[in-house]
């Protein structure tokens, strides 16, 4: 049988390094933030200055010139950065108002080459409407550290996807990590005490 150019590379490498291990470069793409507190931020910025990401970020609580202060690029609609980002970063605390927050809908605005990435809570992305949209390969892939229940068993179906990585919720369990959470608890009982604002503002609107 005689082979073209193309074919014949793509036998050379089928040989000699698998295609379905195949990955894609981030270079140059486009990383879309929900949620730009102290975590969305370092996310942003590492990922901005070590690949040269264009990064659009989501942020009710953040106004847009403090967003372009951080060197992002503000969004007000979340649907729009869900239909034009090809890695979803999400850094969000789970409330009422961040519960499901992705869930059929979103998944759908989603590109079929979208990377949806949750380290944050468990609860914010409907599970049951990822598994779908991974299934049915609406989406590249996943790679989530949180979910409902932690740990996550190793029959959940997720693990049956094999765009899908889980990881269980300790990215934070190293001794410094560990140290800092300790220390910033503290520190922000003692600022609560003496009536000052917190880093994170929780509480502080309690006071009389």
């Amino acid at each position: 049988m005689k082979l073209n150019l193309q074919n014949l590379l793509y036998v050379i490498l089928e040989r000699n390094q698998p295609m379905f291990l195949k990955g894609y470069e981030i270079t140059d793409t486009r990383l879309g933030l929900i949620g730009i507190g102290h975590i969305g931020y370092l996310v942003g910025t590492r990922l901005k200055a070590g690949f040269n990401m264009d990064v659009l970020a989501y942020d009710p609580f953040i106004s847009k010139e403090k967003c372009n202060d951080m060197g992002f690029q503000y969004e007000r609609d979340l649907n729009t950065l869900i239909q034009t980002c090809d890695i979803i970063s999400i850094s969000v605390p789970l409330n009422d108002s961040t519960k499901n927050m992705i869930s059929k809908k979103e998944l759908s605005l989603m590109s079929t080459s979208t990377i949806l990435i949750n380290t944050s809570r468990g609860g914010i992305v409907n599970e049951e409407d990822l598994y779908e949209a991974l299934q049915n390969h609406q989406i590249l892939g996943a790679g989530f550290d949180a979910f409902i229940e932690e740990p996550l068993p190793a029959h959940h179906k997720l693990f049956t996807c094999p765009n899908f990585v889980g990881t269980p919720h300790n990215g934070a369990n190293t001794y410094e990590a560990l140290t800092r959470m300790g220390k910033g608890a503290v520190g922000e009982i003692i600022r609560f005490e003496k009536g000052v604002p917190t880093l994170t503002n929780i509480g502080f609107n309690n006071l009389p």
